[in-house]
């Protein structure tokens, strides 16, 4: 299992069905005051996009004018450790496991930019940077991209670093695979606007999408380039019946203090043959495959919960706390945030998991950005110190350190 796995990503819409997801509008997720620019940046509509060829370009770089809600959350050393999608002037979307057992005030969201690097740029007091022109080098050396697909015009986009303010999570059940790896977070500021920053919609609550559907994914995780041995996950059941999250608490003895039972329950590890990796630069994306809830408790043999999303394909090592995105009518729709995927992303085993963000939009989602109407945060988020807690069982589940 990776934690924190790469989503490279991209392609347009190539829907079976028609989406049944209605969203919140920008008008409705907006915070705080509206000035002139607000009705031009409605939720999940692009600015200008020109020249982006329907066809799928799996694993290419990506504007961030294609995906403007996009974010990464950096730590204070400048790591990247999680991307985001931003749905409003003022609060973020992403993976509860994202922060590991660290203080919201140890982060800090960069947006506006599809550029990785060290974000030294940002001074102390997050002002903004300049996203360097792609040169004409840069632009040839991807050679599955025609002319027509990318616009290489001067970029006028700037990045912009917030700090973290507070981060809203579930309160939960459990903190094993199926944990509600869900959070808000609040910036300290809010943001104006522009063709490269923009939120995305939410769904409404319990609007659900058509089984077996195309989407999309976008993040800084690692890519591949060549291949080795490595000692890969091998998932199985006695019973199918059962479910995950039964195993879970059985090996997840709660009153444990190593949690020596639930590392001893971890399968043996097979050989198999997945790439070597490296970080891009640059925001990839890709286009992926939605699976429905029985295609996926096949193929993780175990029944999954509904607020689980399964997708196939295209992640790897890297950013966790990214969207999975769909389009309808030029409008983009935020319906699941990665969690958890396989150790193999070469050639990977089971589904990658994704949480299903309807399932919390009226429980959560709202409640945290409109708290005006919703005075008592303790009825719906978790207190800091348990979601810390509950975040280190969920790594110490898989044999790892939940220090970032």
């Amino acid at each position: 299992m990776t934690l924190r796995f790469s989503i490279f990503i991209y392609a347009t819409t190539a829907a079976v069905g028609t989406l049944a997801v209605g969203v919140m509008t920008g008008s409705t997720i907006q915070e705080g005051p509206h000035d002139h620019t607000d009705s031009q940046y409605e939720c999940g509509r692009r600015q200008n996009v020109t020249g982006i060829s329907e066809r799928i370009i799996n694993g290419t770089e990506a504007s961030i004018k294609r995906w403007p809600w996009m974010v990464g959350i950096y730590d204070s050393c400048d790591n990247l450790v999680c991307g985001g999608s931003l749905v409003s002037k003022e609060y973020v979307v992403t993976a509860a496991h994202c922060f590991g057992n660290q203080d919201a005030e140890t982060f800090y969201v960069r947006l506006g930019t599809e550029r990785r690097f060290n974000s030294s740029c940002c001074n102390e007091t997050r002002q903004y940077f300049n996203v360097p022109n792609k040169t004409a080098n840069e632009k040839n050396e991807n050679h599955d991209l025609d002319e027509k697909d990318v616009s290489y015009e001067a970029p006028k986009a700037q990045g912009i670093c917030v700090e973290i303010e507070s981060i809203c999570t579930p309160i939960q059940e459990t903190c094993g695979i199926f944990m509600k790896d869900i959070a808000v977070v609040k910036l300290k500021r809010s943001v104006t606007f522009t063709d490269y920053i923009q939120p995305i919609c939410l769904p409404e609550n319990c609007a659900d999408f058509p089984a077996n559907f195309t989407a999309h994914i976008a993040g800084w995780g690692y890519s591949y380039d060549s291949s080795i041995e490595y000692e890969g996950d091998e998932y199985s059941s006695e019973s199918e019946d059962e479910t995950c999250e039964e195993k879970n608490e059985e090996a997840m003895d709660e009153n444990s203090d190593d949690l020596s039972s639930a590392i001893s329950n971890i399968p043996e590890l097979p050989k198999c043959v997945i790439p070597t990796f490296g970080l891009p630069e640059n925001l990839r994306q890709r286009k992926v495959d939605v699976l429905d809830q029985g295609q996926c408790t096949d193929q993780m043999n175990c029944t999954v919960p509904d607020y689980i999303v399964c997708v196939n394909g295209g992640p790897c090592h890297g950013d966790s706390g990214g969207p999975l995105m769909y389009e309808e009518n030029g409008r983009w729709t935020l319906i699941g945030v990665a969690s958890d995927g396989p150790d193999d992303c070469y050639h990977p085993e089971r589904p990658l998991l994704f949480v299903k963000v309807s399932h919390f939009v009226d429980s959560l989602i709202s409640k945290f950005l409109h708290p005006g109407n919703h005075s008592d945060k303790t009825a719906m988020c978790a207190t800091a110190a348990a979601r810390k807690e509950c975040v280190t069982k969920f790594y110490r589940f898989y044999n790892m350190s939940v220090e970032l």
